[in-house]
């Protein structure tokens, strides 16, 4: 007999929404970084942009892209 899942393990709407996000779609990162969708894919073939696989998805991880920019805001300083 399958037992049904209890509010303590699963999370609420809310709690998914206010959750920090991992990765980023390409698209995303496009927003963020005010280029065009077509320059981002660009930019993550070529590897200036950090991405991975996951599945048929192409996704940036946070960390990736904060590193990314840390590293050009020093280098322009």
């Amino acid at each position: 007999m399958a037992t049904r899942p209890t509010k303590t393990t699963l999370m609420t709407r809310m709690e998914i929404e206010t959750m920090e996000r991992l990765t980023y779609s390409v698209s995303e990162v496009a927003q963020l970084l005010g280029i065009s969708r077509a320059s981002a894919y660009t930019h993550v073939r070529t590897g200036e942009i950090p991405s991975i696989s996951l599945g048929g998805r192409i996704v940036v991880p946070r960390r990736a892209l904060e590193q990314l920019l840390d590293s050009v805001l020093v280098d322009a300083g």
